[in-house]
Parts: C-alpha cells; sequence; structure tokens
C-alpha cells in the first residue's frame, strides 16, 4: 500500500475543503486515499406523496436522516462494496462543491484527507477526519472495481479532465431490471411481466424507458434486455429477475437494503456487478426508513433504485438514469431543486401515462460537447457565443427546439451557450412543445434561459432563469461586472414553419429594439437592481465578476429567419391611421383613457370561460406592460344564483399571504351578485376603487365567491396564462376559503380582466419611489439604502435570532440594525443561507458568514445598534426565499410571535417571516416561534 501511495502523491490534486487552499508545504505531505477506491455521488427524485403533503421542505428531517434534496457520497471499497461517507458538515458541503465545479468526478475520482487517515468502520462506513479534502483522478494501479470491468469491457479513454469513461452514452446498453422481495414477503404487486412491459414495452406499453430514450437520444442510446452472458435461467420476464432479501424493509435504512439486494443480485446470478449490464434497475415495494425520495441513483454510474410506483414512470425512469449520464439536477425560477419543470431533471411527470418530453438547453449542451454524444452529430447544433468584456457586442439568428434536431435543413442551433468569463454560464434554448417534447411540462413554445456551472460540459446543477415569449426579454445586469447589461430578446416565435423556430437577439450593451409585437411598448419581465454577490454556491450566479478572454464565437452569428422578416408589423398594414392618432383603435404610449377614451379606456383581456375545476376562490398575478388602471372583473361561476362576491389586491405578489389577509386591500364586496353559472359571464360592476399599477410592476388578486368559482387546473404557478399589449396574467392558486382552508396549486383565473390604459409617466427619478423599471445603479436616490423595520419592542431575548425573507424584486440585502439586550461591547456575527432555515437550525451546513465583528457597540434593548454593512451584501432574485442568522455575545431582544413562518412585515420589495431564537450558534434551544425586532437595509 505504502507503493501505492507513493505512486499517487505526485498525482494527488490537493483541493480545500472550505478551509485555507494548501500551499507547497501541504503538497509535500503524505495523503492517505487507501480506503476509498472511488467516490460515488447519490441523487434521486422526491415522493410525490410529501410533496402533496406539503411537508416535503419544511420537515424533511423528521422523514429522513439525511437531506434527500441534495447529494450524498458514498465511498466504493477495494471489495466493490460501497458504504455511506460520514465527514463535517464543512467537509461534506465542500464535497458537494467539488461535484458540481467538475473537479469531484462521480466514481472516477478518489479522495483523501491531508496528514491523517480515513477510517473504515467495519465495512458500514467510512469516516473522514477533520482536515483538507484531496482530489486524487485515478490511474491503472488505483481503479475501481467498476472500472476495471468497464474497461475489460472495452471503455474508451477520455480527455485529459477524465482518466477513463465509465459511462457509455451512445450504443445498445444492456438494462436488467430486479424486483426485490424482503424477508416478510414485501414485493411490489406488480408482476415481472408488468415490470418488463413498463420498462422495456415488451406487451406493448407505447410509452416506456426504452422509447423515450431512444426518442431523446435520437435512437443513440437503445436499450436492450439482451445479455452477453446467458443468465436465461434466472430471468423471470424478458430483463426482469426476482431476488429475496433475508432482511425487512420495515427495519432498515437505504443503505442497508442497498447493500441486501446487490449481494442478493450477485449470489442469484454467480458474478459480481455490474457485470454484463451498463445499468440495474432494482423495484422496492415500498419505503419504511429514511423515506422522502420516489427513487435514486449513483451518478455517472450503474445502479438505480425504485420504491412503490415510480419505477413504471417515464418521468422518473428518465430523471434517475439521466443520473446514471452523470445529469445534475434542475432548478426551477423559484431556485429550488426539482421546480424546473422544462426538463426531466427537474421534478418529473409522477403517471405512467405522460413523460413525452426530454431534457434543457443546459443539459443538451453538455451531452453534445461534455460527452461528445446524442447531438455533436451536427456541428451546428450548439453555439457558444463569447461577448468579450466590451459592451457593444450582439449576436442574432434563429433557433428550433430539440424535437427538430434532425429536422433542420437549414443547420440552425438547438442551444446556444452565452460565456460568462467565469465557469457558471448561461444556455439558451427553444422549448419547443411538439414530438418527443410535446409534453413539456412548463414554458411550451417558449424561449428558454438556464445558468449552470462547470462550464456546461459535466455534471453541475442548472437553474432556469427566464421563460420568454415574443416580444419578451430576460436582462442580466452588469455583465461581467461591466456596469453594462446583457438583454436576451425574443425577437419571434414562428410556429407556423416546418420545423417552428425562435428568433433572439442577445446585445451586450447594444439599444434594445422595440419588440415585434407592440412596437410601443417594451417589455420588463425582470427587475434590474443589480445583485451585488451570489446568494450562494447552492444558487449559481449569472452576474460573473472574473475577467474573460475575448475570443471570437465558435460559428458565424449572422444567420437570417427563412421566413417573415422579424421586425415585421403584426397587426394593421402601415395605410392605417398613423400611431398616435386618437380613434384608430390602438392606445399608443402617448395616450390614456383621459386623453383618449375611444383607444384606451374599458380594455379587456379574455382568459377563457372553459372550465373543469371550481372552488370559493382563485388568486392571481398581473404584471403590468405599461401604466394601467383595474377596474373590474368578470367571472366564471361554479352554478347560477344571487351570492356574495369580494375582491382583494395586494402589491406584488400573493406569495407567502395565500392564507393571510395582512397587506391585502378589499376592492370589492357586493352581496347579492348574480351568477350566470359555469361557462357564461358573471358581472360583478366597477371596482369601488380602481387599481392602478405602474408598468413593469406586479399586482395580485384574490377573488371569493359563495357560490363558486370555476377555474381549470395550470401548467405551472406563475407561470404567462394571457398576455396583450399591456398585462400579463399568470398562473395562480384555487382557495376553498377566504385566507383559510386549503390551498390548490396551480389553477388558472377563468374570465376578463378590465382596465383602462393609462398614459405611461416616465420614471422620476427623485421622486422617492423605487419603481420596477429603477434600481440602485440607475437611480440610487430612490433605490439605495431602503430600510424595512419590524419593531424595536420586546419582551424576550436570547443570542440568536434566525428568520427568512422572501424578495419581491430583485434586492441587495446589506445590513442590519439590530435591538441588543444590554449595553457595551461584544460580538456580533451574521450567516445566510438560500431557502428555508428549518432543519439547519442545529446545523451549519449551508450556512455562509456575511458579517463579523468582535467589538461592535451594542446600545441596550429598545435602541438600535449599528453593526456597520456586510462584508458580502447578500443578493436575492425575486420570488426567492433567503435564511439569515444573527448572534450577538452582549444578547438579541425581539418579542414572542404568533406563528413561525407567519408573514411579520413588508414592503414593495421584501417580505420578512417571524422566525426562532436560539440559545447558541448551531447549538443549544430552539426558541419558536420569535420575531426579528431591527432593521433591515
Amino acid at each position: 500500500m505504502m507503493a501505492i501511495r507513493n505512486a499517487f502523491r505526485a498525482a494527488l490534486l490537493a483541493v480545500c475543503a472550505g478551509l485555507s487552499v494548501a500551499g507547497t508545504d501541504t503538497e509535500r505531505r503524505l495523503y492517505s486515499t487507501d480506503v476509498c477506491v472511488s467516490v460515488i455521488a447519490i441523487a434521486g427524485s422526491p415522493d410525490p406523496r410529501y410533496l402533496q403533503a406539503g411537508i416535503l421542505a419544511d420537515d424533511m428531517t423528521n422523514l429522513v436522516s439525511d437531506n434527500t434534496m441534495e447529494e450524498e457520497f458514498v465511498c466504493e471499497l477495494e471489495s466493490g462494496k460501497t458504504v455511506p461517507i460520514k465527514g463535517t458538515d464543512t467537509q461534506m458541503k465542500s464535497m458537494k462543491q467539488l461535484l458540481n465545479s467538475g473537479e469531484l468526478i462521480s466514481a472516477e475520482t478518489t479522495i483523501g484527507i491531508a496528514d491523517d487517515q480515513i477510517v473504515n468502520d467495519g465495512d458500514s462506513s467510512v469516516y473522514l477526519p477533520s482536515g483538507d479534502i484531496v482530489l486524487a483522478p485515478r490511474n491503472e494501479i488505483q481503479m475501481s472495481i467498476q472500472a476495471r470491468r468497464k474497461m475489460l469491457k472495452g471503455a474508451a479513454a477520455v480527455s485529459e479532465k477524465r482518466d477513463r469513461k465509465l459511462v457509455e452514452f451512445e450504443g445498445t446498453q444492456a438494462f436488467l431490471v430486479v424486483r426485490v422481495t424482503d424477508s416478510a414477503g414485501r414485493a411490489h404487486p406488480d408482476s415481472a411481466a408488468m415490470i418488463s412491459d413498463n420498462i422495456f414495452g415488451t406487451s406493448g406499453d407505447p410509452l416506456n424507458l426504452k422509447t423515450q430514450m431512444a426518442a431523446c437520444s435520437f435512437n443513440k442510446l437503445r436499450i436492450t434486455n439482451t445479455y452477453s452472458v446467458d443468465i436465461s435461467k434466472h430471468l423471470d420476464a424478458p430483463g426482469v429477475i426476482n431476488i429475496n432479501i433475508p432482511i425487512q424493509l420495515s427495519g432498515n435504512g437505504k443503505q442497508a437494503v442497498r447493500d441486501a439486494i446487490v449481494l442478493a443480485t450477485e449470489r442469484k446470478l454467480g458474478f459480481s456487478l455490474p457485470g454484463p449490464f451498463d445499468h440495474v434497475m432494482y423495484v422496492l415495494e415500498d419505503c419504511y426508513v429514511e423515506c422522502g425520495w420516489a427513487a435514486y441513483a449513483y451518478v455517472n454510474s450503474w445502479l438505480s433504485i425504485y420504491q412503490s410506483d415510480n419505477y413504471k414512470y417515464v418521468g422518473v425512469q428518465m430523471h434517475e438514469i439521466g443520473h446514471n449520464l452523470n445529469m445534475a439536477h434542475s432548478g426551477g425560477l423559484d431556485g429550488q431543486t426539482y421546480t424546473d419543470h422544462t426538463c426531466l431533471m427537474g421534478n418529473p411527470y409522477y403517471t405512467d401515462d405522460s413523460g413525452i418530453m426530454c431534457y434543457n438547453a443546459a443539459k443538451n449542451f453538455q451531452m453534445a460537447i461534455g460527452n461528445g454524444s446524442w447531438y455533436n452529430g451536427n456541428a451546428a447544433a450548439t453555439v457558444v457565443w463569447d461577448s468579450g468584456t466590451v459592451a457593444g457586442t450582439s449576436w442574432a439568428g434563429t433557433i428550433i427546439g430539440i424535437a427538430d434536431y434532425e429536422n433542420n435543413p437549414n443547420s440552425r442551433p438547438v442551444v446556444v451557450k452565452i460565456e460568462s468569463g467565469t465557469a457558471d454560464d448561461l444556455f439558451v434554448g427553444f422549448n419547443r412543445a411538439r414530438g418527443i417534447n410535446s409534453q413539456t411540462k412548463a414554458a411550451p413554445d417558449q424561449v428558454t434561459v438556464h445558468l449552470a456551472g462547470n462550464d456546461g460540459v459535466g455534471y453541475a446543477t442548472s437553474f432556469l432563469k427566464a421563460t420568454l415569449s415574443q416580444g419578451t426579454s430576460y436582462t442580466v445586469p452588469n455583465w461581467r461586472g461591466s456596469g453594462v447589461n446583457l438583454v436576451i430578446q425574443v425577437k419571434e416565435i414562428n410556429l407556423s414553419s416546418t420545423p417552428g423556430y425562435a428568433g433572439i437577439q442577445i446585445s451586450f450593451g447594444n439599444p434594445v429594439v422595440a419588440p415585434t409585437m407592440k412596437p410601443t411598448i417594451k417589455a420588463t419581465p425582470k427587475p434590474t437592481k443589480v445583485p451585488t454577490m451570489p446568494p450562494s454556491t447552492v444558487k449559481p450566479t449569472p452576474i460573473p465578476v472574473a475577467a474573460a478572454s475575448t475570443k471570437p464565437p465558435t460559428r458565424t452569428p449572422t444567420r437570417n429567419p427563412t421566413s417573415k422578416p422579424s421586425i415585421s408589423p403584426t397587426s394593421k398594414p402601415s395605410t392605417a391611421i398613423p400611431v398616435g392618432t386618437c380613434g384608430n383603435s390602438v392606445c399608443s404610449i402617448s395616450e390614456g383613457s383621459s386623453t383618449c377614451p375611444l383607444d384606451c379606456a374599458a380594455k379587456e383581456l379574455l382568459t377563457t370561460f372553459d372550465f373543469s375545476l371550481g372552488s370559493k376562490g382563485n388568486m392571481f398575478t398581473v404584471k403590468a406592460l405599461r401604466d394601467i388602471s383595474v377596474t373590474s372583473l368578470v367571472l366564471n361561476s361554479v352554478a347560477r344564483g344571487a351570492g356574495s362576491v369580494k375582491v382583494y389586491t395586494r402589491n406584488g405578489s400573493y406569495r407567502g399571504y395565500e392564507l393571510s389577509s395582512q397587506g391585502w386591500t378589499l376592492v370589492h364586496s357586493n352581496s347579492t351578485v348574480t351568477h350566470s353559472g359555469r361557462g357564461q359571464p358573471t358581472e360583478i360592476g366597477a371596482f369601488k376603487s380602481t387599481v392602478t399599477v405602474k408598468s413593469g410592476a406586479t399586482q395580485s388578486f384574490f377573488v371569493t365567491s359563495s357560490i363558486g368559482l370555476a377555474y381549470n387546473a395550470g401548467t405551472e404557478e406563475g407561470a404567462l396564462l394571457k398576455k396583450d399589449g399591456a398585462v400579463i396574467i399568470y398562473e395562480g392558486v384555487g382557495t376553498t376559503d377566504e385566507f383559510s382552508g386549503s390551498v390548490l396549486s396551480p389553477r388558472t383565473f377563468g374570465g376578463v380582466l378590465r382596465y383602462d390604459a393609462l398614459k405611461t409617466v416616465p420614471d422620476v427619478c427623485g421622486d422617492s419611489k423605487c419603481s420596477g423599471r429603477e434600481s440602485s445603479v440607475s437611480c440610487p436616490a430612490d433605490c439605495a439604502d431602503k430600510e424595512l423595520l419590524t419593531s424595536f419592542d420586546f419582551s424576550l431575548g436570547s443570542s440568536g435570532n434566525m428568520f427568512s425573507i422572501k424578495a419581491l424584486r430583485d434586492i441587495s440585502v446589506t445590513s442590519l440594525v439590530l435591538n441588543s439586550v444590554g449595553r457595551g461591547d461584544g460580538a456580533v456575527k451574521v450567516y445566510t443561507r438560500v431557502g428555508g432555515y428549518r432543519g439547519y437550525e442545529l446545523s451549519s451546513e449551508g450556512w455562509t458568514l456575511v458579517y463579523s465583528n468582535s467589538a461592535v457597540t451594542h446600545a441596550g434593548r429598545g435602541q438600535p445598534t449599528e453593526i456597520g454593512a456586510f462584508s458580502s451584501a447578500v443578493s436575492i432574485y425575486n420570488g426567492v426565499t433567503q435564511s439569515f442568522l444573527v448572534t450577538s455575545s452582549i444578547g438579541l431582544a425581539y418579542s414572542a410571535g404568533t406563528e413561525e413562518g407567519a408573514p411579520l412585515v413588508n414592503d414593495d420589495s421584501v417580505i420578512i417571516y417571524q422566525g426562532i431564537g436560539t440559545t447558541d450558534e448551531f447549538s443549544g434551544s430552539v426558541h419558536s416561534p420569535r420575531v426579528f425586532s431591527g432593521i433591515m437595509r
């Protein structure tokens, strides 16, 4: 072993596990890599039963011993067995970061600890002693059992970044499915023949793993249940065997069950796994211990495990085999890990008859360029555009959806990668909803923008940043630290041509060209406040700060659309009355309902009067594309008769206030509204006070009816439902009562929004109002140094206070003002983390220290204690939740709350929620509910 260790010493790549980077002295140390032949990451899908119950995010720690929302790691021993890796919170966080950065490659990298030995606890666990983690690339001296088997099968060498390709992405791949029966007789009720049909389609199932994998790979990855080794005597159906394990599912956790099923399979077949198989799928009856997962898989490896009916759902199958193929999760607009519903690596379909969709633009780029497969046959399929660091560059062209990859006579790209100068790049695609992607769950036939790390070529969680329809744009402020914005515009979406395409323009500092749908209105779907710090490594930032080379784009970006010009008018021909003339049926930006009621008053936006569901209430958000005044609604009622109707409204989003009346204003109440019944317009009359919404701002509405409201199920809460040139209506929720009962999501408003279009008054910097089109950069007088006060009242106190906030627009939290228990100099620390704090009250995992000062002058109870600016401001994107922990050696004064997680106070930009008190820093006792006392800046 010493000889092996010495041979490895020169090849070891030292990487710090959240501590200081090892220098020259560290490089001469002796590292231990004897125990783990390789490190394998595990990732999976959440159990839909917990998702539906609404307990996955808040109460996961009550369900599992580890966080199934993030990756876990196992150590592959020399024997081929895998055991869990256990270490400090800092070490495990570091391993996740190294995995997503591409430095740690699952099943291809091993680890060690500087100056110490990794401890193997009797083949049950591997414990990491404190110290720096070091990564070692595999070589032929120290190669995993799996790698040696793959090499014997003829796996080819890959680039210098990898030692061996352990996963093959193309060709005919052998899949084995194992149906498990435990010692109590628990087994999935589906027979081996039924399981075979659900995976391979052996009895005619039209939608299964084999058909969809062939479709998404354009038949480059072909699944077979024919093997190079004869195991026919063991097969209970084509591609399926039954095994029995000597333990019960109900009394054992994931590791014990995994060990038992692998060992039982190897004993039955007479050889070690994976053997002749490229992938092995295990089917369990259910989960009883360490649950919360629907299925999970080894990343860049061969094993996947499914519990209950999840094995038969194509969305789950494709998700887990995606992990086997080295794909990471896909996060959504809300910053959560599984909510990119344009991609099967987001939260997949949990149904047996749906799932005809593929992967997102970032994953497609990874497959084509990083893996050199699937979409690499056409060099034009991917474009890499580097804007450089000097403003004035742009790219314009047309892109097609992945479904039309083989129907592309004009060689249009399916992915445009925008180089950021860092490892975190943007990927633009067209989510064409047809063919192999016809059941995409979100943003059908829209342009998507994703952010992904690892240069897009390896394992890295992607995040959906924007879904764009024709005439809309997405802005990245301060692109590459230049102080100038990057704007991605959708000039045209043409679904009538073959293939359908989207015309896009990417501009770095160029003037914004007016959109094609309404040339007089510039849509701004996302506020442009400049973040000054990435929220955390969990959520990548689209605003790189490092300098970058100015290499030219990899193909000439001058291809024009082959159909109509992208700026052709979409309404009346040029012979019509000129724009701006009252009476031409067009309400121009220079007109309004007061100056030209003929064109601008009593406008209507109809969603639909179709229906399939109904309840007492409907809540939704609108966004103004110009200044408007909402005057009334026309409803779709469940039944006929006289009944009461109420309409409430609030600034910004309703999220977090579905069951709270705080911040809502009643603008209409009538106890004798004549309801017309389903499919017929129910007139409620004019609001008692109209609701003015400024251009770029969002406004929410809550409608209740004693008769009931009819509506439809939506596709995704917050997705675009309907729009015209002045306003967008988004999908919302249904409610069973007025600020109580159940919330049903997603649901769509059925009816008509009536409004007057107002003459848009330009924003005036210095009017003390930070509009949706202003930011701290464009107008610091209105938008910088904002404050939100909770209270300086107090009745309780302790050493720490933990709470969450939610951004209603892009913001940057720069400091806090505290309420201290006593006077004097003392230490103050502020930690932050993306998302909620629940489950992490007593764990430092995921928390980032943004402020530390050992000599803060505390002013005492009821007086503001100034701590100064954070060492790094905390940027929070619109709709994202962020948590804070404040500790003080003097102590913090606060009050008891009413309900942990309930809204405490808000303004137009941010909501502060009730939280908890803590007696120490990530230890001690937790007191709930408690409210933060002080000011957020």
